[in-house]
């Protein structure tokens, strides 16, 4: 299992997003109607799930992030049906008294605070009666756009066809191609810039759109949500906090990580009424967070943190590090989280 990470990053390095996507689904198809999946489950290897999600039929944002309204129903359709649809809390509840949580419980949340979460998901939410979570980085609530969105529409409409940016996390040489295979070159332009701290993140984003030769990132008014719509949000929807401006926490200094965990709960307690017991790490994987972040967690106030690393949900779970399965538009691996099988 410890050469998996391994193997994904050498299949994103050698395909495109879409080639990748398209081998890991013949993939997940084989483990699925083989049955080896389900003989995993029956060795006790099913938990809890916690499903995470972004953007539902939203255009023009991250190509990598968003899910249609018609896949999204079927899958809260299935949750439904196959399973126990739960609130987060009732989980990590389980977690802080050392208790196993069901393993037929699942549990559905949202980052990043797109606004067809209130649109478009809500409404399909509620027609299942699922609870759901949403994880909010409180600069979008004033307006700003987050930093790969901007970064996908700029390679997009990007009027030269190679970008190169040099970075302290890696060199990033790409040709652009035809306008409409340019999603793949934004996710590559994105996964490098991520891992930078804020100054040299802002910096790299200028660089690219001088190399692109696009002044304005295009991301439309009403992208996301405002402050003005998480009090009309109803009560079976948590509010928690995505930091304010979406960085790694890993890369801040003190001062800052402070300032994005307190500031950004405090704000949503201002718009919300109520304070945000829970933190979704930006981006969630090992690079992004660690034990000082952590700890600084804790002393923010949140109760638990989770983040966007796969595995089982039991009584050993750490609160402040809880795995969450990344939703995407394949019913089938879906369903395979949902055996305790995570590719």
């Amino acid at each position: 299992m410890r050469m998996l990470p391994m193997v994904k990053r050498w299949v994103t390095s050698v395909l495109s997003y879409q080639q990748a996507e398209r081998l890991r689904s013949l993939v997940h198809a084989g483990l699925y109607y083989s049955g080896l999946a389900w003989l995993v489950a029956s060795r006790g290897r099913r938990s809890a799930t916690i499903f995470v999600y972004h953007s539902v039929g939203a255009t023009g944002v991250f190509a990598d992030n968003v899910v249609s309204a018609e896949i999204f129903e079927k899958q809260m359709r299935l949750l439904a049906r196959r399973r126990k649809p739960v609130a987060l809390q009732q989980i990590i509840a389980e977690l802080k008294a050392g208790r196993d949580p069901p393993a037929d419980w699942v549990a559905v949340t949202f980052d990043d605070g797109y606004r067809d979460f209130l649109t478009t998901a809500l409404p399909i939410l509620a027609r299942y009666a699922i609870p759901v979570s949403i994880f909010v980085p409180t600069s979008v609530l004033g307006g700003s756009a987050l930093f790969f969105d901007q970064v996908e529409r700029v390679v997009i409409e990007s009027a030269v066809d190679e970008i190169r940016l040099q970075t302290s996390k890696g060199k990033v040489e790409i040709k652009l191609g035809q306008r409409s295979s340019r999603s793949d070159a934004a996710l590559r332009v994105a996964l490098v810039l991520r891992e930078l701290g804020p100054q040299e993140r802002a910096r790299a984003f200028l660089d690219l759109q001088a190399q692109c030769r696009v002044q304005e990132h295009g991301i439309p008014a009403g992208t996301y949500l405002s402050a003005a719509d998480l009090p009309a949000l109803p009560a079976w929807v948590e509010v928690g906090s995505h930091s304010i401006n979406h960085y790694s926490l890993a890369a801040l200094d003190d001062a800052t990580l402070r300032s994005e965990l307190v500031d950004s709960r405090a704000e949503i307690r201002v718009s919300r009424g109520q304070d945000a017991a829970v933190l979704a790490y930006p981006f969630g994987k090992p690079w992004s967070f660690d034990g000082r972040v952590k700890t600084a967690a804790a002393n923010a106030g949140y109760v638990a943190c989770l983040t966007t690393l796969t595995g089982v949900i039991r009584s050993t779970t750490d609160p402040m590090a809880i795995p969450r399965a990344a939703a995407t538009a394949s019913m089938v691996r879906m369903r395979l989280n949902l055996l305790g099988t995570y590719l």
